[in-house]
């Protein structure tokens, strides 16, 4: 699977333009997103129209971004692993690299978990999971502006009949960093129809 996000983050107040292309034996889809004043807008393969929503249950999803990017848990988990970052130049930018595997990185999956979801992940929920040749690059300026960020990673599961793996890749590249002040909406998008969002009402 092979999963390309690209696009423009406010984090506050939480403005979204972004544009996903997924790729899957064979298939591709693609969604484009707007999130702006509490209002979630997409369009999505095969649809005509912009639909959009101003349910907080859906929005809150994405409010969970902020979280992400200010979790002390993972930050903390960077710390812990500071003294194995290499250090080198390249192109006139700081390049950290770090190559491990272990338990250790089960902390960095709680961390993500934790912020991503809003809810307590207990650390057990890993306990089967391998986490096995993890490779991490990170490109900063000299002023620690965020270049590209590159993460390397295999899983395994342990202690089951049929053992699996899997590859995960990412590269994410930064560009206009703290220099996106305003994300405007096309006119086809302000028209975009509303979406009842499904309710449950208990008696």
């Amino acid at each position: 699977v092979e999963n390309t996000v690209s696009g423009s983050l406010i984090i506050d107040p939480l403005t979204i333009k972004a544009t996903t292309d997924v790729k899957a034996q064979g298939q591709s889809q693609k969604l484009e997103l707007y999130i702006k004043d509490g209002t979630a807008y997409a369009k999505s393969t095969g649809q005509n129209e912009w639909v959009k929503s101003s349910s907080s249950s859906i929005t809150a999803q994405f409010e969970n971004l902020k979280k992400i990017a200010n979790s002390e848990q993972i930050l903390e988990f960077y710390k812990k692993i500071a003294k194995d970052f290499k250090k080198t130049e390249e192109n006139g930018n700081y390049v950290l690299t770090y190559t491990g595997s272990g338990d250790q990185f089960k902390d960095l999956m709680v961390a993500v978990a934790n912020a991503s979801s809003g809810n307590e992940v207990n650390a057990s929920a890993f306990n089967n999971v391998d986490f096995k040749n993890v490779t991490i690059k990170l490109v900063v300026t000299k002023d620690y502006t965020p270049v590209t960020n590159e993460v390397n990673m295999e899983l395994a599961t342990k202690n089951t009949p049929t053992p699996t793996t899997m590859k995960i890749k990412q590269n994410i590249q930064y560009s206009n960093v703290n220099n996106v002040k305003e994300i405007n909406l096309p006119d086809e998008v302000k028209n975009a129809k509303e979406v009842a969002a499904d309710t449950q009402k208990s008696e």
